[in-house]
């Protein structure tokens, strides 16, 4: 027995119409089915880009697949020359241990007084980030690099910093930063989606020398280990004692006030003559 086809037109029923950003028309006798941006609503911000998604289209492989805002702002970040992750902001403690899975918590109330980030080793997908918060501190710079935290949606609440170590715990890692600018003292509310992106700083050549970022005028400057990359602050009196120059003979002390008199020369006049009689 032959099996017979036919081919007839089969008209398109009149009462279908689009829906969900999606519209139907007719054009010089064909219907159409295209994208109607103009029905969907215009967002300010996104309350939770983990489970918000966006179509996409591989030109390579003609396949249309669907990607979460938070994994589509970290691909493109790690197109870069840094690296960045999403994850949540957790506020409820302040106490040096694992967040909790995707999440960032801040060692102190005040966030942009914070020291440490400690960081689950999933992003808010819950991807492994492991290899990526070890990878931070390569850098033989004292600096390892600059890194900034922004909410996904609402760029007005930012900071940034730099980060100086990394160091291994049981389930997350604490990031050792200090921060450089903040729109606000604590611009993160609990379950904030965040961004935590980080630029690598170039490996030192041998000559980078951090000092102890606060110090008092008149101190003095002296390498604190044996690196030659670290200094620290010494008062006059601690410089002359390491110098093995008590008081003075008959006078008083050598301090801070002493050599920051007008007189100061005559105090290292009268050290240097105590030094050469006790040869």
């Amino acid at each position: 027995m032959t099996n017979l086809r036919m081919r007839v037109p089969v008209p398109f029923p009149a009462n279908v119409a689009g829906d969900g950003g999606i519209t139907v028309y007719k054009l010089n006798g064909e219907w159409i089915i295209a994208p109607d941006f103009g029905a969907l609503a215009a967002l300010a911000s996104v309350s939770d880009p983990a489970v918000t998604s966006v179509w996409i289209y591989n030109a390579t492989t003609g396949v249309y697949n669907q990607i979460t805002l938070s994994l589509l702002l970290q691909s493109v970040a790690q197109t870069g020359s840094g690296y960045a992750v999403a994850l949540m902001v957790d506020t409820s403690s302040t106490a040096d241990g694992d967040p909790g899975a995707g999440k960032l918590r801040f060692d102190n109330a005040t966030q942009n007084a914070a020291a440490t980030f400690f960081v689950d080793l999933l992003d808010s997908v819950g991807a492994n980030i492991s290899t990526v918060l070890d990878q931070l501190d390569d850098s033989t710079s004292v600096v390892k690099g600059q890194w900034s935290l922004v909410k996904i949606g609402d760029p007005s609440k930012r900071f940034m910093g730099t980060l100086t170590a990394v160091t291994t715990a049981t389930g997350y890692r604490k990031l050792s930063i200090a921060v450089t600018y903040s729109t606000s003292a604590s611009p993160f509310s609990n379950g904030d989606a965040v961004l935590f992106s980080f630029v690598r700083a170039g490996d030192s050549s041998g000559g980078n020398v951090s000092g102890p970022g606060t110090v008092t005028a008149g101190q003095i400057a002296a390498f604190a280990d044996a690196t030659g990359m670290l200094l620290q602050a010494y008062t006059a009196a601690q410089t002359l004692a390491y110098l093995g120059i008590g008081a003075n003979p008959g006078g008083p002390a050598y301090n801070d006030v002493a050599l920051q008199r007008d007189s100061a020369w005559a105090h290292i006049a009268r050290a240097r003559s105590h030094f050469y009689s006790a040869q």
